[in-house]
């Protein structure tokens, strides 16, 4: 699930997406639960500026190509990312809470009609 914000808790310009990513599924080869917890951070981080770089160099945006690269340089690390690890198993298999929590980051729209121009 992937849901795009434009503020952030304060209401200020902050524009960010939420991704809510399964970390188990069922394999039905092997009858059993398999975890694909594990994320590698620093692909995570690169493949993000990556893509946001890629898409909005395809806007033919005034100077972009000299920002993406100066960000090439000086982000090596690739653009920011926070990545809550999921906490040890505390016995919360319940769907209300899971329904919940993905729908607290849907609820809302990523922006104001009023501030669509296109």
């Amino acid at each position: 699930v992937l849901t795009l914000h434009t503020f952030g808790r304060d209401l200020k310009w902050n524009p960010h997406i939420h991704r809510l990513v399964c970390e188990e599924a069922f394999d039905t080869k092997k009858n059993k639960m398999k975890n694909y917890s594990f994320i590698s951070y620093e692909k995570l981080r690169k493949t993000w500026m990556y893509k946001v770089l890629d898409l909005l160099s395809k806007q033919e945006l005034e100077n972009f190509n000299y920002l993406k690269q100066r960000f090439y340089k000086e982000l090596v690390n690739g653009f920011y990312v926070y990545a809550k690890k999921k906490e040890k198993d505390n016995g919360d298999n319940n769907v209300d809470d899971c329904v919940n929590y993905i729908t607290r980051y849907t609820s809302r729209p990523p922006m104001a009609e009023n501030r669509i121009i296109k």
